[in-house]
C-alpha cells in the first residue's frame, strides 16, 4: 500500500527529500510533520517507507488521521463536492473500514468536531431528539433551512452536507447536552490514544501532525496535547522526527514538494508540553524550505501596499535573488535552486511561465503585474478564496513568528 503511495506523491509532484540520510527508522519513532495539505500523509508515508525499504519500524507503522475520515458522507461532504449528482450519489460510501485496514486510524480534537460527529453522539447519549432542543437558539445558525421541528436523524442527510462538515464547538450546544458530549468525547478520545501506545511499545512508528487538523490558510495551528499524553503514557523511551513539507506551487507543471528531515531525538519524556511545542515550532522553523514563491509573495505585497501595479520582472528577480542569500546567512533553509546562479536561470523561467499561465505577465514579459486582490485576507468563511500568494504570505509570516527558542537539555 505505501509503495502505492509513493508512486502516487511522484505521479502529483517533483517530491525532493533533504535531509534523506536522517531517517533513523528507530522503534517508538513519533514522526511529526505540520499538516498543509491533504496530500501530506501520501507524500510523507511513501517516502519515509521507500527510504527505509518497508523494513524496522516503519514496516509497523499506524498513522493517526482526523476523525472526520470515518464519518458517514466523508467522501461527498468534504472531497467532491461538485458536481452536485455525484456528490448526491457518494453520500452513503464510508471509507472508514478501508483507512483502519491500511493503519490509519481516527483521533479527534478535543471540542472542535464536524456537526456531523457531534449529531452522531447526540443520537448516542441523548437519542433522536429535534435539533432546536440540542442545539437550542444556535441550530438556526448551524443547519441553515432546517424545519423548526426537524429531528437530528433527519438532519444526517445530503441535503445538509455542508451544515454536516462545518466545524462546531461543544458549547454551542445547550448546556445539559453539551456536557454529556463532553463526557462521551473525553470518553473517546482516551480510547483513540489508547490504540497508538501498543505500537510504539512494541518497537512501531506512528505518523501524525502534532496540531491535528489542515491548516486552512498557511499559518501554523495550535500544537494539541494529544502528541504529549501519547509521549508521557507509553512505556518505552520515544524518539521523535520531524518532517517538514513545502510545496513549491509557483511553477508551470507539476508542484515541487520539499520534505526536509530533521534529526531524531530521544528524551521527550523529560519535557514539559510548553517545551515540546517549543522545540516543534523552532524545528518547524528551521527545516521549512524557503521558496521562490514565498519570496515573491513578500515582494508583490509590498509593492501592492505602494500602490504599484506592476513589477520589472529584472527587480523582482534580484529581489528574490537577495532575499534568498539573506534567509541562507540566517541559517534558514532555501531552495538550492536559488542559491545557484544556472539553476536560478532555470527555477526563474519556470516561474515566469507559472506568472505568464495565471495572466500576470505582460505580454512583451517584462512586467509581471501586481493584483492587490491577491493579498486581502480571508475570514473563516472563505479561505476557499485565498489567493496562493496570501497562503505563501500567511506560511512566511508564520516563520517569523516562530522565534527560536534556547536549546532544550538533552540527557
Amino acid at each position: 500500500m505505501y509503495a502505492g503511495f509513493w508512486i502516487s506523491a511522484r505521479l502529483a509532484f517533483r517530491v525532493r527529500v533533504l535531509g534523506r540520510d536522517r531517517l533513523a527508522n528507530l522503534p517508538g519513532t513519533i514522526y511529526l510533520t505540520l499538516h498543509k495539505r491533504d496530500t501530506d500523509g501520501i507524500v510523507a508515508l511513501g517516502t519515509v517507507f521507500w527510504a527505509c525499504g518497508g523494513r524496522g519500524a516503519v514496516g509497523r507503522s499506524a498513522t493517526m488521521c482526523g476523525e472526520h475520515v470515518y464519518l458517514p458522507g466523508f467522501v461527498a461532504g468534504y472531497v467532491i463536492r461538485r458536481p452536485r449528482w455525484l456528490s448526491f450519489l457518494l453520500f452513503p460510501i464510508r471509507v472508514g473500514g478501508l483507512m483502519r485496514a491500511i493503519g490509519w486510524y481516527p483521533m479527534a480534537l478535543a471540542r472542535r468536531r464536524f456537526l456531523m460527529a457531534h449529531l452522531l453522539d447526540v443520537l448516542e447519549v441523548v437519542g433522536d431528539r429535534p435539533v432546536a432542543e440540542v442545539l437550542g437558539e444556535n441550530a438556526a445558525i448551524a443547519i441553515p433551512g432546517a424545519p423548526v421541528r426537524a429531528l437530528v436523524s433527519d438532519i444526517l442527510r445530503w441535503p445538509y452536507r455542508d451544515a454536516l462538515f462545518t466545524l462546531r464547538e461543544i458549547p454551542e450546544f445547550v448546556p445539559a447536552v453539551a456536557q454529556r458530549l463532553w463526557d462521551r468525547h473525553k470518553q473517546r478520545l482516551a480510547e483513540y490514544l489508547h490504540r497508538f501506545m501498543p505500537v510504539l511499545d512494541t518497537g512501531g512508528a506512528i505518523f501524525m501532525a502534532p496540531e491535528g487538523i489542515l491548516s486552512p490558510d498557511g499559518r501554523a495551528g495550535r500544537i494539541r496535547s494529544g502528541l504529549f499524553r501519547l509521549i508521557q503514557q507509553t512505556v518505552c523511551d520515544v524518539n521523535l522526527q520531524f518532517m517538514a513539507m513545502t510545496y513549491d506551487f509557483a511553477a508551470a507543471g507539476r508542484t515541487t514538494v520539499f520534505l526536509h528531515v530533521g534529526p531524531a531525538v530521544r528524551d521527550a519524556k523529560q519535557w514539559t508540553q510548553d517545551e515540546l511545542a517549543s522545540w516543534i515550532r523552532d524545528t518547524a522553523r528551521r527545516l521549512t524550505v524557503i521558496t521562490v514563491g514565498y519570496l515573491a509573495a513578500v515582494t508583490l505585497r509590498d509593492a501592492a501596499k505602494d500602490g504599484r501595479t506592476t513589477i520589472a520582472v529584472s527587480e523582482l528577480a534580484e529581489c528574490i535573488n537577495q532575499g534568498a542569500r539573506r534567509y541562507a546567512d540566517e541559517g534558514s533553509t532555501v531552495d538550492p535552486r536559488l542559491l545557484d546562479p544556472r539553476l536560478f536561470q532555470h527555477r526563474w523561467r519556470a516561474f515566469l511561465a507559472y506568472c505568464a499561465r495565471n495572466g500576470m505577465l505582460d505580454t512583451g514579459r517584462k512586467h509581471i503585474l501586481v493584483r492587490e486582490e491577491d493579498f486581502v485576507p480571508r475570514t473563516s468563511k472563505d479561505f476557499a478564496a485565498l489567493s496562493p500568494w496570501q497562503y505563501c504570505l500567511n506560511e512566511i509570516d508564520g516563520l517569523a513568528d516562530l522565534q527560536t527558542r534556547p536549546e532544550l537539555p538533552r540527557k
